[in-house]
């Protein structure tokens, strides 16, 4: 707060707005880089990058195009050139205050001039207040990166420029590269609750919904260690702790896993017990890990060989992925000659190096250092020394630098002036379209206005791994592809290898998840529900050959044998469908094959229940008609056109329903995070076109229940109305008690589901026979016994014709002498005495 209490002071007393630049045709550049961490001397890789920035300004000032080819086309004409003594480095550390207070100080005392621009920071602190610094100051800055979000509005930093990629293009990148290694689907993505990660999976859920992925589960953690931090302490939303998360990824199957932490070293210490613990690091599960957001350049490659797999246990890591943006030389060393220029330099060029900061306080240790590295005699470089490990985001300073010069030349085109405001000099820098070091260097336009953010696809990702070196546990970084963004084309072989995935294959798992669980029905359910199959159908089957076996005799002949071969029927119908509810995916059967036997159930069902309830509603519809009113005959077919009618509109139905929705055989997920799932036959579709067979139904039951009603005083002989009473009576209660529970255990139990469904099904067919059928079978056996006992006063028991009688003749001369003398006279509770009348 101090800093920007000071930095309005300073701005008060010398107003900026009219400071111009350019004068005599040079600018004052200030350099940031990290060069000390906490007080100690850390020299990487900071140094690397101001050597970048050194080689920049003498490549600008002595136009050399050995590394930029069209560098001509911007610097004709131009006579701008960096003041060599007003270029200046200060140490920002690794992310704290130290490169405000410093410039601050010096713009108070007087020790030197405001800068006319800024290259360089790329940690979070000092990239936000030197940001504020540049825009008090009106001095265009030209970052490395940027890692915090609001670096990336202009309203908030208005002169805020980066030549790296940012957190948008950097997510943008994981999708590239998740599609292509063909995982588009069942994607886990592990992030450290930090407030840039929250933000960066905004971005990525956005990314990946937006190139079609399908099953994106997103895990955060929060280790202890963020926890403990003071300036974090009050961050959390909801904290969840490492192995849980990691726990969560687990459960939900998924094999490829997404990893965007936070600090290398601190996250895998916790990480790499947790993952081994899970059992997500024995080669089953594909990990991409996506640049740490607090991490220097090059942490992958030494701190996570030194800690992260041989201390942390971190195994995981061994042939995972890890996406960063390239330096263009390491792209293609054959396009640039940036890390030659850097390698071949000699000690002269390295001390003025060092002359740029006062911070370093041992000039010799630097200097044997940078030396060191160059000449590959550094040990921590022995294991990977054509490609400085050091040294990656290098490139990013020279074109930082070269961003800026190249800038005010483009804002003096054309004038016989050098001198500009701030203003012109960052509109110039944003409006370049050059190939840097790092690839094409161009910023987003916006609405017509350019900001500071380069467009994505200009950067160069690159994709590197860790592989065994062959000597006991150690592991040593390799190159894998990287996409060329100025071709969009993927580049392998030349300094590039192969993966190395644990367990020594070089593709990575086929498998995209474990395979959820399914819920099929089990064995002993499906057992339970083919003998219920079993069972009804032989009651049917018996029902119906007792009915032609005895269609003659007067009990059935009056209960009408056409409508109960119907109800048999009907019945027969409603058994199968016990049968078609025990298939799913364990036996074999594909979705189509499934779809079909969906279909044929919904007929069965529906035909089944309706053309019992119309058999029953027709069969005492006739005899109301032929017993309670004077009609003398009543055709058979004269009786079945109602129930015709209403078969064939269920039929209608049916087709309608069948052609119009997509009523078939779905899995449904019932655990977004693992994937479970239960099968069923079920619609999309709106309820409109299932609707009418549902009304037709109750319809039936409706008229039959009516019509039982109107019979109920006739005797049972001819109307069984007490038994049609009965038996819906029985399956309404049967459907009040069991549909609820069948739908409740729809998405719980699948085996407890087609249970409940078989018995429900199975209790149709049962009861319609036993209130049906039975009661006429006890009536002819008794009948029967009774004739038995009868001695030779046994009479002739045909049944007497009278004008009321149906056309036909079921009843044979021989079969009606097993008749009784006299059987029961129907009456009715209005009309005349009828008397006894044979139904053909």
């Amino acid at each position: 707060m101090l800093s920007f209490v000071l930095l309005l002071f300073l701005c008060a007393a010398n107003p900026v707005s009219a400071r111009l630049r350019g004068h005599n045709g040079t600018l004052s550049l200030l350099i940031t880089v990290p060069l000390s961490n906490g007080g100690q001397q850390e020299l990487d890789p900071g140094i690397f990058h101001l050597a970048a920035a050194r080689l920049a300004v003498d490549h600008f000032n002595s136009r050399n195009d050995t590394i930029i080819r069209d560098l001509h086309l911007y610097t004709e004409n131009c006579s701008i050139k960096f003041h060599e003594e007003q270029v200046r480095a200060v140490d920002t550390e690794v992310d704290s205050h130290a490169a405000m207070k410093s410039v601050i100080r010096q713009l108070l005392t007087g020790g030197s001039p405001p800068p006319d621009a800024i290259a360089g920071p790329y940690n979070e602190i000092p990239s936000l207040e030197l940001s504020v610094l540049a825009t008090g100051l009106e001095s265009p800055l030209v970052a490395h990166r940027s890692l915090h979000h609001d670096l990336l509005l202009p309203k908030r930093h208005p002169f805020f420029t980066h030549v790296n990629a940012d957190s948008y293009s950097g997510m943008q990148f994981v999708g590239k590269y998740l599609q292509h290694m063909n995982r588009t689907n069942y994607i886990a993505v592990l992030y450290c609750e930090t407030p840039a990660n929250l933000q960066n999976i905004a971005v990525l859920r956005k990314t990946l919904e937006d190139k079609g992925f399908d099953q994106v589960r997103m895990f955060g953690y929060t280790p202890q260690y963020l926890i403990e931090e003071d300036e974090y302490k009050e961050t959390w939303a909801q904290e969840s702790d490492v192995q849980t998360a990691v726990d969560q990824v687990r459960e939900s199957g998924f094999r490829t896993i997404v990893l965007l932490g936070h600090a290398a070293q601190k996250d895998t210490y916790e990480l790499g017990p947790a993952v081994a613990k899970a059992g997500l690091d024995r080669g089953k599960h594909f990990w991409v890990i996506r640049e740490w957001s607090h991490s220097r350049n090059g942490e992958l490659y030494h701190n996570f060989f030194e800690n992260a797999a041989s201390k942390h246990g971190a195994y995981f890591v061994q042939g995972a992925p890890y996406l960063f943006a390239y330096n263009g030389y390491e792209l293609n060393p054959n396009r640039v000659n940036f890390r030659a220029h850097l390698e071949y330099m000699d000690s002269s060029f390295y001390h003025r190096v060092l002359r740029l900061t006062p911070d370093i306080s041992d000039v010799k240790n630097a200097t044997d250092i940078l030396l060191s590295v160059v000449n590959d005699t550094h040990p921590l470089l022995s294991l990977r020394s054509e490609l400085k490990s050091w040294m990656p985001g290098a490139g990013f300073m020279y074109d930082a630098v070269m961003t800026i010069g190249l800038g005010a030349c483009m804002a003096t085109r054309n004038r016989t002036s050098t001198i500009m405001t701030g203003e012109t000099h960052l509109k110039a820098i944003r409006s370049l379209d050059f190939v840097g070091t790092s690839g094409q260097i161009k910023f987003n336009n916006e609405n017509g206005v350019n900001t500071g953010s380069r467009i994505g696809d200009t950067v160069p990702y690159g994709v590197s791994t860790l592989c065994p070196t062959g000597e006991g546990d150690g592991l040593d970084v390799r190159y894998i592809e990287s996409l060329d963004p100025l071709t969009g084309e993927w580049v392998h072989g030349g300094n590039f290898g192969r993966m190395c995935f644990l367990g020594g294959s070089d593709s990575p798992p086929e498998l995209l998840r474990e395979t959820p669980n399914q819920n099929y029905i089990t064995p002993a359910a499906r057992t339970f529900g083919l003998v219920l199959f079993a069972v009804s159908l032989a009651i049917v089957g018996i029902s119906f050959i007792w009915i032609v076996l005895n269609r003659h005799h007067a009990v059935t002949v009056a209960a009408q044998p056409p409508f109960l071969y119907a109800l048999c029927f009907a019945s027969g119908m409603l058994s199968f469908c016990i049968l078609l509810s025990s298939f799913d995916e364990s036996g074999g059967f594909d979705e189509a094959t499934l779809d079909r036997n969906c279909v044929a159930w919904a007929w069965l069902n529906e035909l089944g229940r309706i053309g019992t309830y119309t058999a029953i509603f027709t069969k005492l519809w006739r005899a109301d008609r032929c017993l309670r009113y004077n009609t003398s005959t009543l055709e058979l077919w004269r009786a079945l056109w109602p129930g015709t009618l209403v078969i064939v509109i269920t039929l209608i139905c049916l087709a309608i329903f069948t052609v119009k929705t997509d009523y078939g055989w779905w899995r449904i997920v019932i655990d977004d995070v693992t994937g479970e799932s239960v099968g069923a036959c079920v619609s999309q579709s709106p309820t409109m076109f299932y609707v009418p067979i549902y009304v037709l139904q109750l319809i039936t039951v409706t008229a039959a229940c009516i019509m039982a009603c109107k019979t109920v005083s006739l005797d049972g002989m001819y109307s069984d109305s007490k038994w049609v009473l009965a038996f819906i009576f029985a399956q309404t209660l049967v459907l009040l008690v069991g549909a609820p529970v069948v739908y409740i255990l729809n998405e719980i139990n699948p085996s407890a589901r087609y249970i409940g469904l078989s018995l429900l099904t199975f209790s149709f067919p049962v009861s319609s026979s036993g209130l049906m059928v039975l009661p006429k079978a006890l009536s002819v056996r008794k009948i029967r016994k009774k004739g038995r006992m009868d001695d030779s006063g046994q009479q002739d028991g045909s049944v007497r014709n009278t004008n009321r009688s149906l056309t036909g003749d079921f009843a044979s001369d021989e079969q009606q002498s097993e008749l009784p003398q006299s059987l029961p006279t129907p009456t009715g509770g209005v009309g005349p005495k009828i008397q006894v009348v044979t139904f053909d």
